[in-house]
């Protein structure tokens, strides 16, 4: 493996990652910085940190990371609470705007990568079981050297306790795997 480093983060959002994450890690001072952000209105928020932070390798792809190319519905809530490609949920005082998007085949996104530092952050609002699974089944999960994950959905608990342990057990994953935020 190169000293090559990438940071992936699959629903960007306003970019807060970069923040968050990057930004106090000085061993990712010179990595690859790709955002992936369906959203139109947060698509914007992450050019203008493109556009001034030139000293970092900012790469913005506009398309939802999911189990295949193609398109899908998507829903944003009028409250800035979430956005997802799956079936949203109402929340009170919220309003759901639907429009179609572009998806991006997760195993595409780390096409490349095999032979950098691969650090993901996955929030994706209710997609990460189905990508997750696409990963483990394709062996493409040992391309991720570390991976962050914000499970949501409480009734999907028992597929994610599944994943979970899948992901801790060594001869199914090699990499670092924690829960985000953490």
């Amino acid at each position: 493996m190169s000293d090559s480093k990438v940071f992936i983060d699959y629903g960007a959002r306003k970019g807060e990652s970069l923040h968050l994450l990057v930004d106090k890690r000085p061993d990712l001072e010179n990595a690859e910085i790709v955002f992936y952000e369906p959203c139109a209105d947060h698509f914007q928020d992450l050019r203008a940190i493109k556009d001034a932070r030139k000293d970092r390798d900012i790469k913005i792809v506009k398309k939802a990371v999911w189990v295949s190319n193609g398109l899908k519905k998507f829903s944003e809530y009028s409250s800035d609470l979430a956005n997802t490609i799956c079936p949203a949920e109402r929340f009170r005082g919220t309003e759901i705007r639907t429009s179609t998007v572009p998806t991006i085949d997760v195993c595409e996104t780390l096409e490349g990568c095999e032979n950098k530092h691969t650090i993901v952050k996955m929030d994706i609002e209710g997609a990460e079981i189905r990508v997750l699974i696409r990963l483990i089944r394709t062996g493409m999960i040992n391309h991720i050297n570390e991976l962050m994950v914000e499970f949501h959905r409480d009734r999907d608990r028992v597929k994610v306790a599944k994943i979970y342990r899948a992901l801790k057990n060594p001869e199914r994953y090699k990499g670092i795997f924690t829960l985000w935020p953490y």
